[in-house]
């Protein structure tokens, strides 16, 4: 039996290396279920907000905005504010920042009207009336794309026959695999790229660590990023990804006017002569 030092066999090693793949499969158990812990809680709260913020407060929104009697509009407007700054705001439920960011605003704008009745802050009320409604209808349908975005995918390959299913799941696990690649073929790309800069700005002599590889480095990002676009154009047909950023509607003519145009037929109109009360 061969030694491996100093007296030393593989038999020796044989326990150690039971315990070292003992322990790793506890680590890698671990995280898995944590991971899926993480997931099934992200889940719940995901349909907590559609079922329990977004949707009533959405559906309360479109009542107040197609009431056509002005005093009842503006008092279903009071109790739907007031019920944004009560002690049980649905508020307290949302974890959305652009939400958050949007009702933040839109109690700003009824206070500032209520102080000062104008036709600019009657306006912008509207407008940030509307832009927050506008942002639960896009979280409502991220929320539903999300919750049922492996139902339909289940829905889909469950038609198919299980050669094409187990091609599609071959797919799915492709896809993330390349998409990994793409990132770390880029980030050694940039890397390789700022060496090549800082040795013609300092004119160091040192070849550094990836310039002489340089070549094959970008030959083979071009090539996992050239995979990688088909590979997404495929997956796109099947999941598809979009990015929102946070805003909230300014009190600005430009902005005013893009969401009195917009509902032009339904965008209430301002009269000072006819001042509501709460």
């Amino acid at each position: 039996m061969t030694e491996l030092a100093e007296g030393y066999t593989m038999k020796d090693l044989i326990p150690l290396v039971s315990a070292i793949v003992v322990v790793l499969g506890w680590f890698i158990t671990y995280f898995l279920n944590r991971s899926q812990k993480l997931h099934d809680i992200f889940l719940t709260k995901t349909e907590m907000n559609l079922k329990d913020v977004c949707g009533p407060m959405f559906s309360e929104m479109e009542v107040i905005f197609e009431e056509k009697h002005h005093e009842s509009q503006m008092r279903g407007l009071a109790r739907f504010i007031k019920k944004l700054e009560g002690a049980t705001s649905p508020l307290f439920l949302e974890s959305n920042k652009q939400i958050i960011a949007q009702s933040s605003a839109l109690k700003g704008a009824y206070t500032e009207y209520k102080n000062q009745p104008s036709k600019e802050t009657h306006d912008f009320l509207w407008s940030s009336f509307l832009a927050l409604q506008e942002s639960f209808s896009s979280k409502i349908k991220e929320y539903r794309a999300l919750l049922y975005k492996h139902y339909d995918w289940k829905y889909r390959i469950d038609r198919l026959n299980p050669v094409l299913q187990l091609l599609c799941e071959c797919f799915r696990v492709f896809f993330v695999t390349i998409t990994g690649f793409t990132m770390v073929a880029g980030g050694i790309s940039l890397f390789t790229l700022c060496e090549v800069v800082s040795k013609k700005i300092f004119l160091v002599d040192d070849p550094g660590i990836l310039i002489p590889y340089q070549v094959y480095i970008y030959v083979y990002t071009i090539l996992i990023f050239v995979i990688w676009l088909f590979a997404t154009g495929l997956n796109h047909l099947l999941i598809g990804y979009r990015i929102e950023n946070i805003w909230i509607v300014k009190k600005e003519e430009k902005a005013m006017s893009w969401y009195k145009k917009t509902y032009a037929n339904k965008f209430p109109v301002y009269n000072d002569s006819n001042q509501e009360t709460d």
